[in-house]
């Protein structure tokens, strides 16, 4: 818009009426008086002459850059300014392009990503030699001329590039700028436009670096030689010159001045410039008394400049300008030797001038006199044979490149040239000794196993644990386990809980390998499906050989393991199994591997027994035994090809059960839960009653129970009431002999737990006598296992804990359990498309398990808090294998990274296999995060390779590397882990205006994740200065919930230690080195998209509108409901849900917003918006397709992202991104390179900071 239309009218009339002065001064030769550089705006100087004026004028009319008097060049004028019709597009597809939002590089950014790609594609080569037939080159040499490219630029992209698409990067990204045909530039491109804000003492130095780099040298370059230089331009442009010939391995020479004659150099210059005067005539032009210019005259009378083709095109004058500084000792030192043209590209001028400067210094080295002359004649006899034929483009500017990286490589130090070099020598360098560890398996070992179990045997301390041991039920079945293992491969032992599968099947067979003299040869691995489990099983196992952990029994789990090179029997997680099968796929020197609780269907667990049922066919000297309940022994059975099965009967006491009913008959509990309303016509409702009131059921316990009827919530108080009443001898009746027994308590998760502790606490009187622990997997190791110590004297246990108590582990003197039939199970939830974990009720084998806790060591009771009904209608037999029922891409991933190349047929070998449709659903969800290449290959990017070393979803653990590598570490764990948790605002019924309230009062940085992020650092730091007390009271005032921010703040505990597992961060080192850019909004921004990419929303802005006021012309500010939103999958419109701090946003620039799900109601609305910088897309989204021709960029599956840009700026995105996955893939064979220190993920993260610009 012109600028007199939004000036006020006073001002607007001035406007009009200066510019029309600066019109008619234009035309009267005063242009100078408006001259963009304003150090260099001064009169033209008439002291040459008629001839020099003329001379001068002829250039400007063929658009040379204007001399000033001081002899240098202003900056070059726009290119691009006429419009393009060179490109082929119709003018409805142009307007479409033109109407997308720009994405913009900035000239200092641009050089800066060229020059970290060129230096890198030594390690990293960017393609593979062309492997094109002599036809395909033809044709494709004729299609790139055709679009302007100049011969020299074609043929030297033939030799790297396979196709059309390679080619048009390959140019893209290495031809100049200026040398690019039109269409392939943007419109009102300009070479010299920076975008930097100055201040008075800055301004100068950003002229004299445009008027530098007009000439063709990188900016990078200048800004290095001005500093050597000291600021002054003649030195600096006599640094570049040595430079362009000699790089930067030798400094310039310095010559003293003291043994010349200051007059007597004077006088010959000027005697020099007097004589190429009256020779060359109006082709001479005294621009200086330091500098002058001649005009090179074409070969066959026409300027041939700007031809790309080698024909002859009519271009801009070419001039050799000569500077010789007042203080030079010319003709014994080389003069600053300048081409200046607009009509020859950079790298030609540059190339020109390099062979120019050799040859001078010939003349130098061996005559010693005025040259000037010399250099005219040979330009002229060698300039155009540059042109037609000009240097590789690798080949002109390679001091500059070591130069200008040079200083950054010295500013990274040691850890920069490490992140760069090649993975072989870091190997090398890393591990010295590499090589498997070797087990003494000699014979001795043997005889020395075999005498320390005989010693076991006959010590005393043995003697009542052999009383124990064979008490259980498996001990009668050893011979039978033995000899099953013995002549089979593959068995399977069955059993209920009690009867000691897990803590005897293992021993046994490493006993009986021992006494017959194969010790040295036999080392067994017995996965759990939990880490508890693996420590308990591992201590009680250990305990029973009168051990220690970590010496014949260890165990391995996520960031701990005790073993040692004696260790036999290694008990381990699934998970630590399937990463060692990783790097072990044929598990080297195991003799022994037992799977435990296989009936659980867990994915980890079926995604081994594939995995094993595999590697038996090339081991046959494996040894597979699968543990499980009672429950479908034969399908197991069937899946290995008929192995046997042992069924070894379950021992345990008796337990009375309790259902709902039976406990509120009991306890007289009231719910303090509302009733739910009742309809006039709720005949099912009487029905009911009636069936309660058959029972013997009291009209109390009746009226007590419809507060339960239709809720599945858990109700606190009724816990706590039932175990007041264990307590109070109720539930004691006929077990007085027993004592007072432990009390377990089944819930679904942590913030449960917490919960339920709470109301226990607050109670139940005299608290001191009740040692209540929690048990769940986020506990530390030293945490769990307090639950298996006995309580204090006079303390009763209480326990309460998620389903890791269900099986494997026994908590000594548990006699009572309360389960509340509460389970959180991995689900797939298609509204936001994540792995979430949802409270829902657990199955009838599974609460026959939490039942069975009650009797392992004494008679029990069992109090289950919910109906009889609820257990047949509600409950399923057996829960779904976890693999039917979950997105299938962490799997995917996981079979991608043993190097399986076909994921569908790998995983129809699975018992239960997955559907066909979500198998592909999962690969293109892989492809779009950037887990696996597109393609028929898919092969794993290194980004996809990290991904499946952390055990999180998908998209956290995607944003958990990028924190890490971008150093934000610190706020991307919060927001990943209230992503995998959820916001910590609550909003009650009766007050939702007033949660409404507080939380936008934390409303930051137009996010709602970075809204709760900040909740969350504040709520953090209360609890930090006053303790859990004034936490709890800063949660009341602003409606957070303190449970739901504990599980947050335990959950970034597991994913720290989860990146200091791989590498990426480290427990030791300091917190500012990962935080570095943890203040960063477009970077957190730009992190939380790569991680929730492709749920993108696109925003469509209504057009703008003025209104006229006194004071100008005003955009109309747009109202919110007047914006339209759209996603890839909705055929029409969605709407920002009104719960999100964006619902009353009216601007969005860039149009782009990442939302984390939506969901259907009356409309379709998105909850959890974020706003997106458009370089996030270009770097964290789908796959950036350049569309050449129409000067835009399309990202993502089918392009449904376009934005408008130039095609180098698409080239460099790509080269960048490839760039990172190959440092990347170089820390998989090293893990101590630093990713973040490297060149590639600086550009990047500048690009981002500044959106470009």
């Amino acid at each position: 818009m012109p600028m007199y239309r939004i000036l006020p009218p006073i001002h607007r009339d001035y406007w009009i009426e200066l510019d029309e002065v600066k019109q008619r001064e234009t035309a009267q030769s005063r242009a100078w008086r408006y001259a963009p550089d304003p150090f260099t705006a001064k009169p033209p100087e008439r002291g040459s002459g008629t001839a020099s004026v003329s001379a001068l004028d002829k250039a400007k009319t063929s658009g040379s850059n204007s001399p000033t008097a001081s002899g240098r060049a202003s900056p070059s004028p726009e290119f691009g300014t006429v419009p393009r019709g060179d490109d082929g597009m119709d003018e409805r597809t142009r307007k479409y392009w033109e109407s997308l939002p720009m994405v913009n590089m900035s000239a200092e950014n641009r050089a800066m990503v060229e020059e970290i790609v060129k230096k890198l594609a030594e390690l990293y080569p960017i393609n593979e030699n062309s492997n094109l037939t002599n036809s395909e080159k033809d044709a494709l040499r004729a299609v790139l001329l055709h679009m302007g490219f100049r011969g020299s630029h074609v043929e030297e992209a033939l030799e790297y590039c396979w196709d059309e698409a390679t080619a048009l990067d390959w140019l893209c990204l290495h031809v100049p700028e200026d040398d690019l045909p039109p269409r392939f530039l943007k419109a009102n491109y300009n070479p010299t436009m920076r975008t930097i804000s100055h201040t008075p003492s800055t301004l100068g130095r950003d002229w004299t670096l445009q008027r530098m780099t007009a000439i063709g040298f990188p900016l990078a370059a200048c800004e290095e030689a001005l500093d050597e230089g000291g600021d002054d331009e003649a030195k600096a442009l006599q640094v570049l010159q040595w430079r362009l010939v000699h790089g930067d391995e030798e400094r310039l020479p310095q010559l003293d001045l003291a043994g010349f004659d200051a007059e007597e150099l004077a006088s010959g210059r000027l005697d020099e410039a007097m004589v190429l005067e009256s020779i060359y005539d109006t082709r001479f032009e005294k621009v200086s008394e330091s500098t002058y210019r001649v005009l090179i005259p074409p070969k066959d009378g026409t300027y041939r400049g700007t031809s790309r083709s080698g024909k002859s095109k009519q271009g801009a004058p070419v001039h050799l300008e000569v500077q010789i500084p007042p203080d030079s000792a010319y003709p014994h030192v080389l003069p600053i030797l300048i081409i200046r043209s607009d009509g020859l590209p950079a790298y030609i001028k540059l190339a020109a001038m390099k062979d120019l400067v050799r040859e001078a210094e010939t003349n130098l080295t061996f005559i010693g006199s005025p040259m000037v002359g010399m250099c005219i004649e040979w330009l002229e006899e060698h300039l155009w044979t540059i042109v037609e034929n000009p240097p590789k483009l690798r080949e002109v500017t390679e001091g500059f490149a070591r130069m200008q990286l040079g200083a950054a490589n010295e500013n990274n130090g040691d850890a920069m040239a490490d992140s760069h070099s090649k993975p072989s020598q870091r190997r090398r360098r890393n591990n010295p000794n590499q090589g498997p560890r070797s087990r003494n398996d000699s014979r001795d070992t043997s005889e020395a196993l075999l005498a320390a179990l005989r010693e076991i045997y006959a010590s005393p301390a043995y003697q009542p644990i052999r009383q124990i041991r064979e008490k259980l039920p498996a001990h009668s079945f050893r011979d039978n386990v033995i000899n099953a293992v013995r002549a089979n491969q593959v068995v399977i032992v069955s059993g209920e809980t009690g009867c000691g599968k897990t803590t005897q099947v293992p021993q046994f067979i490493l006993d009986a390998s021992i006494e017959e003299g194969k010790g040295h040869e036999t080392n067994i691995l017995c996965t759990q499906p939990r880490r508890i489990s693996a420590m308990g099983v591992a201590d009680r196992v250990a305990t029973e050989r009168c051990g220690k952990i970590g010496e014949t029994v260890g165990y391995a789990i996520r960031g701990e393991t005790k073993t040692s090179a004696q260790t036999r029997l290694l008990f381990c997680t699934t998970g630590v199994l399937l990463r060692r099968l990783h790097s072990d796929p044929c598990l080297v020197g195991v003799s022994h591997v037992l799977v435990d609780e296989v009936h659980e269907r867990s994915v980890d667990s079926d995604f081994l027994l594939i995995i094993l049922r595999e590697l038996l066919k090339r081991r046959a000297d494996l040894k597979l035994v699968l543990m499980s309940a009672t429950i479908n022994q034969e399908l197991f059975s069937a899946y290995f090809g008929g192995a046997p099965a042992i069924e070894i009967p379950g021992f345990t006491h008796p337990v009375q059960e309790h259902y709902l009913e039976d406990i509120l008959r009991r306890t007289r509990h009231v719910s303090s839960h509302p009733t739910p309303k009742r309809f006039k016509d709720d005949t099912d409702h009487d029905t009911w009653r009636e069936e309660y009131a058959e029972q013997g059921y009291d009209e109390a316990t009746i009226r007590a129970l419809e507060s339960y009827r239709n809720s599945d919530k858990i109700d606190y108080d009724l816990i706590a009431a039932t175990v007041k009443n264990i307590i109070e001898g109720g539930a004691e009746k006929g077990l007085e002999e027993f004592g007072g027994g432990a009390i377990l308590i089944f819930l679904p998760g942590l913030m449960e737990i917490k919960r339920c502790i709470d109301t226990l606490e607050s109670s139940l009187p005299r608290s001191n006598q009740y040692q209540i622990l929690p048990l769940h997997a986020s506990l530390s190791p030293q945490e769990q296992n307090k639950v298996f110590k006995p309580a204090p004297k006079g303390a009763r246990k209480i326990v309460v804990a998620t389903n890791v108590a269900e099986t494997s582990i026994t908590i000594d003197g548990v006699v009572y359990v309360i389960d509340s039939g509460r389970v959180k199970e991995t689900q797939y939830d298609p509204a936001n498309n994540m792995t979430n974990l949802v409270e829902t009720w657990t199955s009838r084998a599974s609460a026959r398990q939490r039942r069975g806790r009650a009797g392992r060591t004494r008679p029990g009771q069992c109090f289950r808090l919910y109906t009889r009904a609820i257990e047949v209608k509600k409950m399923q037999a057996q829960q779904t294998p976890e693999m039917l029922r979950i997105p299938l891409e962490q799997l995917a991933l996981s079979v991608k990274a043993m190097g399986e190349k076909d994921v569908q047929r790998f995983l129809q070998k699975a018992i239960n296999p997955p559907s066909t449709g979500a198998l592909k659903t999962a690969l293109q969800t892989l492809v779009d995060v950037g887990a696996i290449h597109d393609g028929s290959s898919s092969k794993l990017t290194a980004l996809g390779k990290h991904m499946a070393t952390i055990p999180a979803d998908l998209r956290i653990s995607k944003m958990l590397l990028f924190g890490a590598i971008f150093r934000c570490l610190d706020p991307i764990l919060s927001v990943a882990a209230i992503m995998s948790v959820k916001s910590p605002f609550v909003s009650p019924m009766d007050k939702r205006e007033e949660a409404r309230a507080a939380r936008e009062a934390f409303s930051y940085a137009r996010s709602d994740w970075l809204t709760d992020l900040k909740a969350f650092e504040a709520w953090d730091e209360q609890r930090k200065e006053g303790g859990s007390k004034a936490a709890r009271s800063f949660c009341e005032r602003n409606f957070l919930s303190n449970n739901t921010l504990l599980e947050i703040s335990a959950l970034r505990s597991q994913y720290f230690e989860a990146l200091s597992l791989i590498g990426f961060a480290s427990i030791d080192g300091p917190s500012a080195d990962r935080n570095a850019n943890a203040h960063n909004l477009n970077l957190l921004k730009s992190i939380i998209f790569a991680g929730l990419y492709p749920n993108l929303i696109r925003i469509k802005m209504p057009d703008a509108k003025y209104d006229k006021m006194i004071s100008g012309t005003v955009e109309r500010d747009r109202e919110a409901r007047e914006i339209k939103f759209y996603t890839r999958n909705d055929p029409g419109r969605v709407f920002i849900h009104p719960s999100s701090i964006l619902f009353h946003a009216n601007n969005f620039s860039p149009p782009f917003l990442v939302y984390f799900s939506r969901m259907a109601t009356s409309k379709t609305f998105i909850h959890d918006g974020t706003e997106v910088p458009l370089y996030a897309i270009l770097l964290f989204g789908g796959a950036v397709n350049v569309n050449h021709m129409g000067r835009g960029l399309e990202v993502g599956q089918g392009g449904w992202i376009k934005l408008r840009a130039w095609a180098r700026i698409g080239v460099l995105v790509n080269q960048l991104r490839r760039l990172l996955d190959a440092i990347l893939d170089s820390k998989i064979a090293d893990p101590t390179v630093q990713v973040s220190s490297s060149l590639v993920v600086e550009a990047m993260l500048k690009l981002i900071s500044g959106d470009g610009v």
